[in-house]
């Protein structure tokens, strides 16, 4: 009986890949994780490898694999990782061995292909990232959409139960909330958020701030001053669930960060801030496109560059008519999806057989 062998390094990439653990009860399944991962990992207390036990006990991770009989390897898809990390060296493991190969995309655009790579599968969470793909080398018969496994769990949450819960316990009242979700590219986002700040005041809201865990310039003190000028905010980057803070918030606002279409599966609108020379300019030369499939589908609302910011702002907080609206696209295209878990773990299971 084979192994199956998941592999990741940022918390993302994990959380889009551990639910599918229990696709496969009939198996042995291992985890071999670095970094956030494998804090995750241990938060969960779920076992792990790391590349030092792997080196220390098997001396590479070839003879690791074959140590452990790998039948299969179920990647995430970290992004800005040094050469030879962990997920890229499983799958040059993979194509040495002939050992199956499958790819979950954490977020579109994150995959990168690579001329000779063994792919069994690489599962998309939309079908425009489709296009991107193939257009980069990868075959399309071997492209899958599925709903992400990451978002699962978000289906059976009580909304309203913890948006009271949450609002309570961080002394929110009655006010508006917007949730301000930031990226680890740091000077980007900071400039988009500094952009912001002027209508967040306008707008009389309460900001409710939550920076990337890797943002240099958070822990450098560079929020600070912004911060300050911002009359009711809360700083909640040390929050770890994300789920309560979009309950809290009337919007959540971001770059392009997961957060906002976690949002989305949750019930709360989200509004991605695409400047021409800030997000935009990053997906273009990093994801390969230039707007998110959320808001491609009308499932969220979007500011670039040429928009009159304080009106989207107050568009996506106070209009009803398009926040239903956003909401109704979001549960159409996203929502009714059978659980991500579920669909790549039958189709995994299929191609092992």
């Amino acid at each position: 009986m084979g192994t199956i062998l998941f592999v990741a390094v940022h918390k993302g990439p994990y959380l889009s890949i551990a639910p599918l653990q229990a696709e496969f009860e009939s198996k042995k399944v291992l985890f071999l994780v670095e970094g956030p991962a494998k804090e995750a990992c241990r938060a969960g207390g779920q076992a792990y490898w790391e590349l030092s036990k792997v080196v220390q006990q098997c001396g590479t991770i070839d003879q690791f694999l074959k140590t452990q009989t790998v039948q299969a390897i179920i990647t995430g898809t970290s992004d800005g990782l040094p050469e030879g990390n962990i997920e890229e060296q499983a799958v040059i493991a993979a194509v040495d061995m002939g050992i199956s190969l499958f790819v979950i995309e954490d977020f579109p655009g994150n995959y990168r292909h690579r001329p000779g790579t063994k792919l069994d599968g690489l599962f998309v969470e939309d079908e425009m990232t489709r296009d991107v793909h193939a257009s980069c080398g990868v075959p399309p018969e071997l492209i899958y959409c599925a709903g992400n496994p990451r978002y699962d769990g978000l289906h059976a949450v009580d909304r309203e139960a913890l948006r009271v819960g949450t609002r309570a316990r961080l002394a929110l009242g009655d006010e508006q909330v917007i949730l301000w979700a930031g990226q680890p590219e740091a000077a980007r986002s900071f400039d988009a958020f500094a952009r912001l700040v002027p209508c967040l005041v306008q707008a009389g809201v309460t900001v409710l701030f939550k920076a990337h865990p890797r943002d240099r310039l958070y822990r450098e003190g560079a929020y600070r001053p912004l911060l300050s000028g911002i009359r009711q905010v809360k700083d909640v980057t040390d929050e770890r669930e994300t789920a309560g803070l979009c309950c809290a918030a009337d919007l959540v606002i971001t770059q392009f960060s997961s957060v906002g279409v976690e949002a989305g599966y949750l019930g709360t609108p989200a509004l991605y801030v695409l400047f021409d020379d800030l997000g935009k300019a990053y997906l273009r030369q990093h994801k390969g496109y230039e707007i998110v499939p959320w808001v491609e589908r009308g499932c969220a609302f979007a500011m670039d560059s040429k928009s009159e910011m304080h009106n989207v702002i107050v568009t996506a907080l106070f209009n009803e008519e398009a926040r239903s609206q956003v909401r109704d696209n979001f549960s159409r295209w996203y929502g009714t999806r059978p659980l991500g878990a579920q669909a790549v773990g039958t189709i995994i299971r299929q191609i092992l057989n």
